[in-house]
Order: structure tokens, then C-alpha cells, then sequence
């Protein structure tokens, strides 16, 4: 009887083996190849591939005609494969038509795939050796399961869709975070925002932007239609006596903190109306990018008048700060601005009033929320004893305008959130993509807890998760292990 089970048992095998190889070795693509085919399995057999012969330059849609299948698709065959080009000279539009058809293929596939391409070439005697140099960087035998550490939606239940777009519900996965003393601060900005900018803001932001479109249009502006819109924009918004409270929030962090989401955190409504967004009106300004574009950061913040420059708008434009009325503003990167961004900038907030180039009325009101971030140590360089690095680095007196300055930890400093964080992650498919990895193990946890994040924190983290679960379930599995954290 125990032969009969061995004998079964490499049947068996070989049938597996043979399904590595698509199609079967007797079908006449194989012809001349035969010779070869044992050293292909075996090599197929280690590296736990799938191999796919292509002839005659066929296209992926040629293919999948004239076989009537979808080999990447059937339960039995691997998940990453290569296939294998034998035709030359090459049909570099028949090859693309592979690496489009399968990225479609995969979309809608029950499990993900992986696919690389070899050519066969002039001399098969090759092939075994140039695929075995390149299989070497491929995931082989699984790793065996680890005690769990986490099983996805164990510490957080989520909505993974809702956080692929970066939404601030990602700094509340956790009641308690690191982030705590963050929010204290946090949220008095936007109580007092609130309390000072009052209700009803989005009617009156329209009822001005109404006024001010065809004055932005028209070929001559009348100063008395300048006037009465600055006077109306001034009953609209009452808040002379409040200007120079209204918050101004410096946010200082590392890179990849998370500085973004805080930002949007603080343009969140604290109650919405049904049927409206969450978030007020928020524009993200990389000042960085405009570094030598003096005009340009002009035009973008302050808008302009029809016919002010060669190629503007026959409508104008409102520009960020009276689009924006009323919402908020994010200056990212303000560490890296220019000097004539910052003059810019310190001009605005000394009376949050903004004149549109061309515009010869008064200056118009446009009371907002101010939220700047930057990863350089501003603190240090204002309190410089050095004037030369207080004035050439950043402006001393920009950075005593901002009446609240708030420092978002860094990853290494939230450790302990790391579960929460994970749990997250592995419910977006941004990072975990089809949902397929379901527990993270013990020494995976481990591993992901000792790493030091200093500089990258999460922009390291993901791509870390990502990577982790492609390698995983590549392999068909479901869950990680310290070596797929590792591995990268």
C-alpha cells in the first residue's frame, strides 16, 4: 500500500509540475523545445513560476483566441509567471499588446498576478541560466505562517475608500495617539476660527465672488463699484477687530508626518449641513514651486483683471485667497519659500487684504485660515543670534506672525500606535490592493516596531505595506511575515 501512495503521490507531482507550463508540453508550440522542457520544470518547480510559451508573435488577444483560455486566471497555475517569447525578429507592437492586455487581465483577476517576459532567442541552451539569474530576485517557498499579531479589522474598523484620499480620519484611528496633544491645540484653532468667521460662510463667499466676477471682466473698472464691493465685503465679513487674532498655525515636523492631513484636519466643518462637504473651501500652495516665478505667485494668490497680462483669462481671476474666502489656505513647504514669497505672504497677514493685479479700487478683505508646515527647523532660526541666518533663512518676523505653532511627532514616536496604523492600512486597498492580506505576524510586527522611520516616517511606511503584501500575495497568501518585510 505505501508504494501505491509514493507512486500516487509523483503523479501527482509530475501533474503539477506539467501545470506550471501552459500550454502542455505535447501542444506543438513546444516543438523543437522538448529537450529543454525538463530543466524548464524544474527550475518552474523551484521558483514556484508559471511559464507561458508565445509563438509566432501572436498578440494577447490572438492568444487567448486560438488556446480559448486564460491561463493566469485557472486555480492550479502560479501566480507570478513569465512569458516566454519564442519568435524573432521581435513585433514590438504585438509584445505591448501583451503588457497592456495582461495589466487589464489583472484588474478583474481573482487573485493578483505577476508577469515578466524573456525572449527564447537563437540558442534555447540559454534560457535556463539567464531566467534562473532572474528568478533568484523572486519570491520562492512561501515562509510559514507566523502567531498573529493582528488580524485586519481587530483595533479599527474603516472605510478604505474614503482614506485613499488622504482623509484626516487617518489622525483619529487611535484615541491614544501621540497626536493627542496636537489635537488640544488643534482643535481651540478651530473653535476660535469658527466663533470669529461665523456661520453661513459658503452664502456669503458666493454673494461677494457674484459682485466681484464682472468687475474682474469688464474692460474698465469704475471706482465706485470697486468701492461698493470692499464696503460690502466688510459687512459681509465684520471682523476689523478680530483680524489680528484670527489663527495663524505654523505646522513643524519631519517629512512624511502627516503635516497634510493635519492641514485638512484643521479645514474640517465641526458640523456640516446635509448634503454638504466636511472640509471648507482648502487650497495646498507648494511654495517651493514657485521660486523664481514672482509674476506667477502673484497671479495664483491674488488673482488678476481680464487683459492684464499677455494670455490671462478674458474672465479674470479670483485668485487662491478670494476663491478661497472664508476657508483655508496651506502653505506647504514654507521653509523652502523664496524671499519674495515670504515679503509676499508677511504682507497679507498684517491685514488679510489682497488687491488683484490690474485692480485699482481699495484693497479687498479676505479673512481665512492660515496653516503653514515645513519640515526646517524655523524655531531655531528665528531665535538665531546670528541676523544674517535670521534674515537670509527665513524671516524672523513671518514666523512671529503665526500665533500658533504645533509639532506633529514623527513615526518612531508613535510605536505604539503601529497596530492601529496597520490595521488601516491593510483595509485601503491603496496599500493592501484587493483587500487579500488578512493578519500581519508576531515578527512582522516586530520587525515593522524597530524600524527606524527618522526623515521618511510614512511616505517609508507605506511603501513598506505595499510592497509587503504585492510580495505576499504573489505567493498566494494572506497574511505577512517578518521576511516580507525584510525582503525590500
Amino acid at each position: 500500500m505505501a508504494r501505491v501512495r509514493t507512486t500516487s503521490h509523483k503523479k501527482n507531482a509530475q501533474v503539477a509540475d506539467a501545470a506550471r507550463l501552459f500550454p502542455a508540453v505535447t501542444d506543438a508550440a513546444w516543438d523543437g523545445l522538448r529537450d529543454h522542457v525538463d530543466e524548464l520544470m524544474t527550475l518552474a518547480q523551484r521558483y514556484r513560476v508559471g511559464l507561458i510559451l508565445v509563438t509566432g508573435n501572436r498578440t494577447f488577444a490572438e492568444f487567448i483566441q486560438h488556446y480559448n483560455r486564460q491561463p493566469w486566471n485557472d486555480a492550479g497555475f502560479p501566480r507570478n509567471f513569465y512569458v516566454l517569447w519564442r519568435k524573432t525578429p521581435v513585433v514590438p507592437a504585438a509584445l505591448l499588446s501583451w503588457r497592456d492586455g495582461l495589466i487589464d487581465h489583472a484588474k478583474s483577476a481573482p487573485q493578483r498576478f505577476r508577469a515578466r517576459f524573456a525572449s527564447i532567442g537563437q540558442d534555447p541552451t540559454t534560457l535556463q541560466p539567464r531566467l534562473e539569474a532572474q528568478l533568484t530576485h523572486w519570491p520562492g517557498e512561501p515562509p510559514a505562517p507566523e502567531p498573529e499579531a493582528l488580524r485586519r479589522g481587530y483595533y479599527v474598523h474603516i472605510d478604505g475608500k474614503q482614506l485613499i484620499n488622504r482623509d484626516p480620519g487617518w489622525l483619529t484611528i487611535c484615541p491614544d495617539s501621540r497626536l493627542n496633544d496636537c489635537f488640544a491645540q488643534l482643535d481651540e484653532a478651530r473653535f476660535d476660527y469658527a466663533q470669529l468667521i461665523g456661520s453661513e460662510v459658503d452664502e456669503r463667499r458666493k454673494r461677494i465672488q457674484k459682485q466681484l466676477a464682472p468687475l474682474l471682466q469688464a474692460d474698465r473698472l469704475a471706482g465706485e463699484d470697486a468701492t461698493r464691493l470692499a464696503e460690502a465685503i466688510e459687512k459681509e465679513f465684520d471682523l476689523q477687530a478680530n483680524l489680528a487674532v484670527l489663527p495663524r498655525v505654523l505646522l513643524l515636523g519631519d517629512s512624511g508626518t502627516g503635516k497634510t492631513l493635519v492641514a485638512r484636519y484643521l479645514a474640517r466643518r465641526s458640523s456640516a449641513p446635509a448634503g454638504e462637504s466636511s472640509s471648507r473651501p482648502f487650497v495646498r500652495v507648494p511654495l517651493p514651486d514657485y521660486s523664481g516665478e514672482t509674476d506667477r505667485l502673484e497671479y495664483d494668490l491674488y488673482g488678476y483683471r481680464a487683459g492684464t497680462y499677455t494670455g490671462a483669462s478674458e474672465s479674470g481671476s479670483f485668485g487662491y485667497f478670494l476663491e478661497h474666502l472664508g476657508g483655508t489656505i496651506f502653505f506647504d513647504e514654507i521653509g523652502d519659500a523664496s524671499p519674495t514669497a515670504q515679503t509676499k505672504l508677511l504682507a497679507f497677514l498684517d491685514d488679510y487684504r489682497v488687491r488683484p493685479r490690474g485692480w485699482t479700487g481699495p484693497a479687498l478683505l479676505c479673512p481665512m485660515l492660515i496653516v503653514a508646515a515645513t519640515n526646517r527647523p524655523l524655531a531655531d532660526w528665528a531665535d538665531s543670534d546670528d541676523p544674517a541666518q535670521r534674515q537670509t533663512a527665513f524671516r524672523n518676523d513671518l514666523f512671529q506672525r503665526f500665533n500658533v505653532v504645533i509639532h506633529v511627532p514623527d513615526l518612531n514616536a508613535r510605536r505604539e500606535e503601529l497596530p492601529y496604523i496597520l490595521d488601516a492600512m491593510l483595509q485601503n486597498e491603496a496599500f493592501n490592493p484587493g483587500l487579500a492580506i488578512q493578519a500581519i505576524g508576531e515578527q512582522a510586527l516586530q520587525c515593522l516596531q524597530e524600524m527606524d522611520f527618522e526623515k521618511k516616517n510614512f511616505r517609508l511606511l507605506e511603501r513598506l505595506v505595499r510592497e509587503a503584501c504585492l510580495q505576499a500575495t504573489g505567493q498566494g497568501r494572506d497574511y505577512l511575515t517578518k521576511q516580507d518585510v525584510l525582503v525590500q
